[in-house]
């Protein structure tokens, strides 16, 4: 039912051809646990990030932000077709300009400096609704975009600043939606690390690795589920948690955290629960020394 609404004609809503579509969080669960073990190259960014939004919002009609995030691939089209026409080449400059100009100069999307922390920021209904948002919030923006346009872009998951690649041909260019499309080069990405890791870290070549689909989506909740932890709303974290592991089901780390954030609530047999599954599926070292301890702890707390 979900899937056949997705793409409905529209309806009129606000003067604008626009499809309403409500969906119950049971549908939208369903749609998301539906890709929790498919390849990542099938996993639609668009469709699973605006369910994630609406999980909490009962009500919400999803139809405008399916049409706003239309009428951005259209103009994208529109402004790279009039460049195309006045002379500039098909490079990834000319590329880079179209998104510019349609989602930052036009739209008016940028990163939000003053309340960097605030949830919404994290929320692509609200980052669409206030045009503000973090690093990777716009970036998911400007991938489904550019995507739509048959481009080949992809999230880079830096260190403390998610960033985007463009490719084009031979051509390669790194930038950042959160600050105006500006380019970044190896200076400005070593001074990105460096606030990040310290003044002892140094530029590797894992730190351009392209995320895949599902690391860019456990990243977006990830800013959220860290958020309610610093403000000690340990159920809303463990809400997110659950969210997560819709479309990543078997991510030892999600288990994990699990377990600390049902410990935290008090509820210890729970918490053992999650951390004895961890041990048999996790393989980082470190992680099952720090769950074994854990676990021993909340098992003596027991007796």
């Amino acid at each position: 039912m979900f899937r056949r609404r997705w793409n409905r004609k529209p309806c009129h809503h606000d003067g604008v051809c626009v499809e309403q579509n409500l969906v119950t969080p049971d549908e939208l669960k369903s749609e998301i646990a539906r890709w929790g073990d498919a390849s990542d190259a099938d996993m639609p960014l668009e469709k699973i990030t605006l369910c994630l939004a609406a999980l909490d919002k009962p009500g919400r009609d999803m139809g405008r932000y399916i049409h706003h995030l239309q009428v951005l691939k259209d103009h994208v089209a529109q402004r790279f077709h009039d460049l195309r026409m006045a002379g500039a080449l098909d490079d990834v400059a000319t590329r880079l300009a179209a998104l510019k100009h349609v989602v930052h100069d036009d739209m008016g999307y940028d990163g939000d400096r003053d309340t960097y922390d605030d949830l919404r920021n994290a929320d692509v209904m609200e980052v669409i609704d206030r045009r503000k948002g973090l690093p990777i919030s716009l970036c998911i923006l400007v991938i489904i975009v550019a995507r739509a346009q048959g481009w080949d872009v992809a999230g880079i998951n830096f260190p403390g600043h998610f960033v985007m690649r463009l490719t084009h041909n031979s051509q390669k260019i790194i930038f950042d939606p959160f600050d105006h499309f500006t380019i970044l080069n190896a200076q400005s990405l070593r001074q990105i690390l460096k606030r990040s890791l310290g003044e002892d870290a140094e530029l590797a070549a894992h730190y351009y690795a392209d995320a895949s689909n599902r690391d860019t989506l456990l990243r977006l909740q990830n800013n959220i589920k860290s958020r309610r932890i610093q403000a000690e709303d340990y159920a809303g974290a463990l809400h997110v948690v659950a969210h997560m592991r819709l479309f990543a089901p078997s991510d030892p780390r999600l288990i994990f955290d699990q377990g600390v954030l049902e410990a935290k609530l008090g509820n210890i047999r729970a918490a053992i629960a999650s951390l004895e599954t961890f041990l048999t599926i996790s393989q980082d070292r470190q992680s099952l020394q720090d769950a074994r301890a854990f676990l021993a702890a909340l098992k003596s707390g027991l007796n």
